[in-house]
């Protein structure tokens, strides 16, 4: 499913964190690794320093017997990433600043701009690599959840990593019934997995039920869809998708 993946290397610390988690993907994809730099100006791209980020990525995939190989590109970088995310089936990058809470700052945030536009699925690493042995797909029905589900069900039929579905019960509406046809789904791909229907406690979010879940079941990937609404009016209510990117020590895998 991940032949070909994106790397978004910023050539720091975190930058590494998300080259080691995609060659994690890597290793069990029998993937290619492209690295990508990108740089405002163009003579950055001929600094000292754009030369050893280069032999630094490519000597830590060969290392790891991966093929890797990194490319420079020179702009915004959001955007340049999901042009090359064309060319490819997912896109790893770190997460150095999640959306804050206010509207503007996650109007503005370059996260958020880059999983709403990026045309393939985003994997999400706030803090360090993951080994990727249980992976917690939060379902709600939705088409975006719909995809999530797709792709938690090739990573437990194939990787055989054990699968959490949990749906999380927000007022009146039944969690039970978001679940069915992905029960099917799964039956039908002779997937089994967990089935969990959470209940919010108090003032608790759907994304903390949902981070709980995960810490409970120690699942190290969570997967789920992206954005369902307009970029106003989730930036005014907030989104689950916000909150996860805010609160989550785990890697999480964004579905377009």
């Amino acid at each position: 499913l991940f032949v070909n993946t994106l790397v978004a290397s910023r050539g720091d610390e975190s930058g590494w964190v998300a080259l080691e988690q995609a060659l994690e993907v890597a290793h069990r994809e029998h993937a290619r690794l492209h690295g990508l730099h990108v740089v405002p100006h163009e003579q950055q791209t001929e600094h000292p320093d754009a030369r050893a980020i280069q032999e630094t990525f490519e000597r830590r995939c060969s290392a790891a017997g991966v093929e890797g190989r990194l490319a420079y590109e020179v702009g915004p970088v959001q955007r340049k990433i999901c042009e090359r995310a064309r060319w490819n089936d997912l896109v790893v990058t770190s997460l150095n600043y999640p959306p804050l809470p206010g509207p503007m700052s996650k109007i503005n945030s370059g996260i958020v701009t880059l999983i709403r536009r990026c045309p393939r699925p985003v994997l999400v690493v706030p803090d360090e690599p993951s080994s990727l042995d249980h992976a917690l797909l939060a379902y709600d029905g939705t088409p975006k959840a719909r995809e999530a589900l797709f792709v938690a069900t090739y990573l437990a039929g194939r990787w055989r990593v054990p699968l959490t579905v949990v749906a999380v019960t927000e007022g009146d509406r039944d969690a039970g019934t978001a679940v069915e046809d992905a029960h099917t789904y799964l039956e039908n791909h002779r997937v089994q997995a967990t089935w969990v229907a959470e209940q919010r406690w108090g003032d608790e979010s759907v994304a903390d039920a949902i981070l709980r879940r995960a810490a409970a079941d120690n699942c190290d990937l969570i997967l789920m869809g992206g954005y369902g609404m307009g970029p106003v009016v989730e930036a005014v209510i907030g989104s689950t998708v916000d909150r996860i990117l805010r609160k989550s020590t785990r890697p999480i895998l964004i579905c377009r």
